[in-house]
């Protein structure tokens, strides 16, 4: 369970859902639709200890683009609102829920802004959706189902956190130009 959080075949789950012992594999196989895709981990692939996984889906065709969920104009989710959990363990459960509880990171300076660490639902996220995709009702995401060994329970993890840990891949995975010799073609 998991979702494409870009054109280019960025996929996020949770990391327990794809960790054996709390390893993961060089690879996996994925289905979308009537296709195969081999997925391989993009990030700490030796380490399994945190939260989500990214994983890169391939062979691509050169016009191949996924559908990625929209993230639209992120604004803080508000207490009260109604959310879709999208996915489950056979990947096709609908459920709805009330976002019930904020948990906010917390920081040794006043100065610091506190950081939207995880989200608690009303009624609390059965088992089965680790990795299932949140989303409001205008189809924007509001996070992925994630379990949670502080709170003992599944909670929600921001939209926000998981754009900025796709920024951050998309970073280091940014094309290193050669620049040894200007008459040699650039690495892109």
């Amino acid at each position: 369970i998991g979702f494409v959080v870009s054109r280019d075949g960025l996929v996020v789950t949770e990391t327990a859902n794809i960790s054996v012992d709390g390893v993961l594999r060089e690879k996996y196989a994925v289905s979308m639709g009537d296709k195969q895709y081999i997925a391989v981990p993009v990030t700490s692939a030796a380490k399994a200890k945190n939260l989500l996984v990214f994983l890169k889906l391939a062979p691509l065709t050169n016009d191949e683009a996924f559908d990625a969920v929209t993230f639209g104009k992120q604004v803080d989710p508000k207490l009260g609102q109604s959310v879709l959990v999208l996915g489950g363990t056979d990947g096709a459960s609908v459920f709805r829920a009330t976002l019930s509880r904020f948990h906010y990171t917390k920081e040794e300076s006043t100065t610091t802004p506190q950081v939207l660490e995880s989200i608690d639902t009303l009624p609390g996220l059965p088992d089965g959706n680790a990795g299932a995709l949140v989303t409001n009702f205008d189809g924007q995401t509001v996070g992925i189902v994630i379990w949670s060994d502080v709170y003992g329970r599944y909670v929600v993890y921001p939209a926000l956190r998981i754009l900025g840990l796709v920024s951050a891949l998309s970073v280091l995975e940014a094309p290193k130009h050669n620049t040894t010799d200007s008459n040699e073609r650039s690495d892109v």
